[in-house]
């Protein structure tokens, strides 16, 4: 398949408490903030095929995945589907450049904002969603593409991981940054 790991192998595995949890919430909240911030239309992507817009609206529709406000049909994950989530959710390994959607066709959807700024604000508002919504709805679950059911802790962990990766794209944020920094 498309999908894999940074430097396959042997990861660290993340702490499984709600302290790691509160330490990824703070580190997204603080990245978002950050990374919107710098990341102008000129922005080039160092790898991929999406320009700056095209990533935050993406950012944008993960979120509203995640809290159902976009209803995706049930998914019976592969063997390695789980594989790959087991690694991607559970260790503090990084997705790789390059990596597809697994129902990808390598074309680019058409913009749903006017301007980059607009989708900005529009993903800082899915990210207080995303937020609201577990607060109360802490048992909730929704359905990712390849993953199939995933609760709040996991939803948490795979946007830290997308939005590193994306960043990564843009050069907002280093190649090294990597969870292993956040929990020490």
């Amino acid at each position: 398949m498309g999908y894999s790991l940074e430097a396959e192998g042997s990861h660290r595995e993340i702490p499984k408490q709600a302290n790691s949890d509160m330490k990824t919430n703070d580190f997204i909240q603080e990245t978002l903030a950050e990374g919107l911030d710098r990341l102008t239309v000129d922005h080039k992507a160092l790898f991929g095929l999406m320009g700056p817009q095209h990533m935050v609206e993406h950012l944008i529709l993960t979120f509203k995945l995640s809290v159902g406000r976009i209803a995706y049909p049930e998914v019976n994950p592969t063997a390695e589907a789980l594989l790959f989530k087991q690694r991607l959710l559970y260790t503090d390994a990084e997705m790789r450049r390059g990596i597809k959607h697994p129902h990808s066709n390598d074309t680019l959807p058409a913009l749903r904002f006017e301007h980059l700024e607009q989708a900005k604000a529009a993903l800082g508002k899915a990210w207080e969603e995303f937020k609201n919504y577990y607060s109360t709805n802490p048992t909730a679950q929704h359905t990712h593409p390849l993953f199939g059911h995933l609760n709040h802790s996991e939803w948490l962990r795979f946007h830290d991981k997308h939005i590193r990766h994306h960043f990564r794209q843009f050069g907002l944020i280093k190649e090294s940054t990597s969870i292993k920094k956040q929990s020490s």
